[in-house]
């Protein structure tokens, strides 16, 4: 069966990228009638519909499409990372990685320099979406989590988080140190109902993180320490943020909790693997 409609998926594939048969005509230098064809073939071959067809040119995949372009999708970067290893690619020095906004801009990006001495070009998309790296077209995903399968992950470095707030805060509200911290006390969070690093500290003082109803939502670490420096309330943030002496000289530091381990994923393949150790030992070099 595989033989019968391989020839057709990347056509499935394209249209489903755009949600549109004239868009994915277009990419593929395909008449929008050849590109029908095409879907329509596959259709026969398989049995089934992969695409429902609404008023318009509205197209949306069935379930059964979805299952085969994600498929199709995943076989295909594992078939390009294969390639690079057969190929020549040994001696490819240039990367695309998503990672975190602020692991980006503080760890990564100061490197940069670095890396290029040693003739490593990296393209930083600096997001907090996770992507899904088997389905992307990145090489490499810095993460704090291990959550997506089939990828592998490396360790690469524990980062320090710090309770803080600012030394006027600090003084108005009589705090010294995490246990301090009462109701009536801001907390700057990126998520009100879910944060592991608060709802440690709260466990020891016997409270709920949930019950806390004085929180302000800001979901970009960057956003947090501004609003911090503002004397606006209390935050968690990694150490990087309060290693600039100017900085450090206006904040008071409470205390610290469980340290975030970031990992870099990539899908397994000896070459991809050489160089995922490479980065790590010019990250840690630096750290």
């Amino acid at each position: 069966m595989l033989a019968k409609v391989l020839a057709h998926l990347p056509y499935l594939a394209a249209v489903a990228k755009h949600g549109s048969f004239s868009k994915a005509a277009d990419e593929i230098a395909l008449t929008q009638s050849a590109l029908s064809y095409q879907i329509q073939k596959l259709e026969d071959k398989l049995g089934f519909k992969v695409f429902i067809r609404g008023k318009g040119s509205k197209i949306a995949l069935t379930s059964k499409g979805e299952l085969l372009v994600n498929e199709f999708n995943r076989l295909e970067k594992s078939f390009n990372v294969l390639l690079d290893d057969v190929q020549i690619h040994n001696k490819k020095k240039h990367f695309k990685i998503s990672l975190p906004t602020d692991f980006g801009v503080k760890v990564i990006t100061p490197l940069l320099p670095t890396f290029e001495k040693e003739g490593i070009t990296l393209d930083l998309d600096l997001n907090d979406q996770v992507i899904q790296l088997q389905n992307s077209h990145f090489d490499f995903a810095i993460r704090n989590n291990q959550d997506e399968k089939g990828v592998e992950y490396l360790k690469l470095l524990s980062i320090e988080n710090l309770v803080i707030c600012s030394k006027q805060y600090a003084q108005t509200n009589n705090l010294n140190a995490p246990s301090d911290i009462k109701n009536e006390h801001k907390l700057i969070v990126r998520n009100k109902t879910n944060s592991k690093s608060w709802e440690s500290i709260f466990s020891k003082n016997e409270n709920i993180f949930t019950h806390h109803q004085n929180k302000q939502l800001i979901t970009n670490s960057f956003g947090m320490m501004e609003s911090t420096l503002a004397g606006f309330g209390i935050a968690i943030l990694p150490k990087y943020f309060v290693s600039d002496s100017n900085i450090k000289n206006r904040l008071s530091i409470l205390g610290d909790v469980e340290p975030t381990t970031f990992y870099l994923a990539y899908q397994d393949s000896p070459v991809t693997k050489k160089w995922a150790n490479h980065i790590k030992r010019i990250l840690l070099s630096d750290n």
